[in-house]
Order: C-alpha cells, then structure tokens, then sequence
C-alpha cells in the first residue's frame, strides 16, 4: 500500500524535495500507483475471504448432526469426527436433494471406503423420508442429517458461506479428516471428480478386498444391470467392436459434447478398441448398482485396475432403459487412489471417449 501511495502522489513528493519530473513520467507513476492499489484491494479481499473461511470452518465443527445408525440416529458434532471423517455437506430443496441422492446411493461404498460422511441440509423443511428413494438400501455409515435443534445455526453458517450470494442457494462444501475445507461450490457436486480428487480410500484396494454384494441382495432389475456391466468389460478387454456399438444408448451425452464444443478431442470406440490400445488386462471388483424404478434409470460403479491395486479407477456407468434393454448412456473412470489426486477423468458415450483434464 505504501508503494501505491508514492506512485500516486509522486508530484507532490517531488516537488517537496526539488525533484522536477517530465509528463510521461508522471503519467507512468500515476499509471503504476492505480495499478497498485488494485492490487491491494483485490489482494485484501482475498485474504478477508479467506480468514473468513477459516472462522467458518472452525464454528461448523461445532454444528449438531444426527449420523445415520442401527438405532436409527445419533446426534454428534462435527468435531466428534476430527481424525476419523471426512464431510461432503450438501444443501439444497427437496427435488434437489432427492436427485443427489438418487445418484449418491450407488456410491456408498465408496464414502465407507473413503470415511467419508454424506450430510444434507434442506432449504425447504423437507426431510431424510422425503429424499430417499422407498426402494433405497439402508444409509448406515454413510448419511447424515442436520438436527432439528441445529438448523439455525446451521442456517448461520450458510449465511456467511454464501455471503453475497442468494441466501437459499443450493451449495455445497467439504471438510477433510482435519476439519479443513477441500473446496465448495453453488449447486451440486459432481460426485465423481470428489471421490478423485479428495474423497479417495483410505486404504490401498485390491480384488482380493472386494466386498461386492451377492446376487440374492440385489432385485431382478439391478441383477440385470450388474450382468450388462460385465459384458461392457468383456467387450472392452477383448476390443469386440459390434458388441460395444450395441450396449449404448444412441442418444449423446451432454458431459462428452461439452468437452467435444470445447474443442477435446473424441476418440472414437474403434480407435480404443484397437490392439495396444484397448485395456486387455483390465480387471474390475466391488461392483455396486442402484436401479431407480420411476424414472427407467440406473447407476452402477466398480472398481478398475491393471495391476491389482496400486492403480485402482473408480467408474460410473449410467443406464437408461430402452425397449426393455438396459443400455449405458454415458460410462466414466477417475483414478481413485490413496495417495494421489486424480488429474483427470475419461468420459464415454455411443461415440468413443473424450478425457478431462484438471485445470
């Protein structure tokens, strides 16, 4: 601040000690001192926002949540987690919070693998009964809810972590096993790059770890699904070009055009089905599905490796039911490793495979 200040009034501090400056230098130091000050200004305002961040982080762990249990629910802290948990919190209306969920389902494996805590807030006093699907299976160890006799200052909170903000935003934000935050963002979270990127195991995954459900716990129509996602892989491994063409959906996925409008390239499922290219020694475990009967929609994920366990992906396929066959609308993979952060995810539709790079 104190060079922006010399650079503006430098005529005067000249002139005071008999220094006679030309026009153009002026100019250049006024220039330079407006400059400056912007940069001061822009530099403040980060750094309040971030001291602010910090002071919303701390009162959050002291916020009340009810933890999904065998009993039915727990009331705890935040803090109670330090060291233990992650948290995903999301914050949203009921239609919103019951599409996150839809999709959130199939990856409960993956927040138990990750210990991390799912915790969702309404902005419209539905609850935990109105979001779920009847169909969904039991939220033990992965759920949470914001407390009745919390929702004010949990409202608070958001308050401040909206800011300028509309203060009923859907939003959603992360605190990692120490409390601090790993990112937040309006709206929903792509789940996926979250699980990549800082929702990662906690533990180095193999087959040999696989906890993948037996057939008897899933319903005919996610079977079916589950029995589609291996002929997806076998058609991977052994580049059987005529059987990928026909597990998708003709329809276009709008993540894959709008990598492609953005100018990525899309290599085509004949060109990633060639010999060298395609994955041959590709194995997958810990499958897992969800089949939403009112809307003809499923989600299954698995886990990926070429070497057993110290390059594990984690995928996603989603299905859509055409005349009466389940085919995959669009099919996605991150590196989902313990120790790094995923840089990048590979998206797939009927046409081929775009890859998304992290910025």
């Amino acid at each position: 601040m104190t060079a922006a200040v010399c650079l503006l009034f430098s005529k005067t501090l000249t002139d005071a000690v008999g220094i006679d400056l030309v026009e153009p230098t002026l100019s250049i130091t006024r220039v330079l001192g407006v400059a400056s000050t912007f940069l001061f200004v822009r530099e403040s305002g980060f750094r309040r926002k971030q001291l602010n961040r910090l002071e919303l982080e701390s009162s959050a762990r002291d916020l009340r949540i009810t933890v999904s249990s065998v009993a039915g629910g727990v009331e705890r802290t935040l803090r109670d987690f330090d060291g233990q948990n992650r948290f995903l919190v999301i914050r949203g209306t009921k239609d919103e919070l019951r599409k996150v969920l839809n999709l959130a389902i199939v990856y409960q494996k993956r927040f138990i693998m990750s210990k991390t805590l799912l915790l969702c807030s309404s902005t419209d006093e539905s609850t935990k009964a109105d979001w779920l699907p009847s169909n969904a299976p039991s939220t033990y160890k992965w759920l949470a809810t914001v407390s009745p006799s919390a929702k004010s200052g949990w409202e608070a909170f958001f308050a401040g972590l909206l800011e300028d903000d509309e203060p009923n935003a859907s939003c959603w934000f992360g605190l990692n096993q120490r409390g601090r935050s790993f990112g937040s963002g309006l709206g929903a979270p792509d789940l996926l790059t979250l699980f990549g990127r800082s929702l990662r195991p906690v533990e180095l995954i193999s087959p040999s770890d696989s906890s993948t459900s037996s057939s008897a716990s899933f319903s005919p129509s996610e079977t079916k699904v589950l029995e589609k996602q291996k002929q997806f892989y076998q058609h991977l491994t052994s580049g059987d070009l005529q059987s990928m063409t026909e597990m998708f959906s003709s329809s276009r996925s709008e993540a894959v055009q709008g990598v492609v409008d953005a100018g990525g390239s899309l290599d085509s499922w004949k060109l990633n089905l060639q010999a060298g290219a395609r994955p041959e020694n590709l194995i997958t475990f810990d499958s897992d599905v969800y089949v939403d009967d009112k809307t003809s929609i499923a989600y299954s994920t698995n886990v990926e490796s070429v070497d057993g366990a110290f390059s594990t992906l984690l995928a996603l396929q989603r299905w859509v039911l055409e005349d009466g066959d389940w085919k995959i609308y669009e099919h996605s993979t991150i590196p989902w490793t313990v120790d790094s952060a995923a840089a990048g995810t590979l998206l797939c539709d009927c046409r081929g495979c775009v890859a998304l790079t992290k910025k």
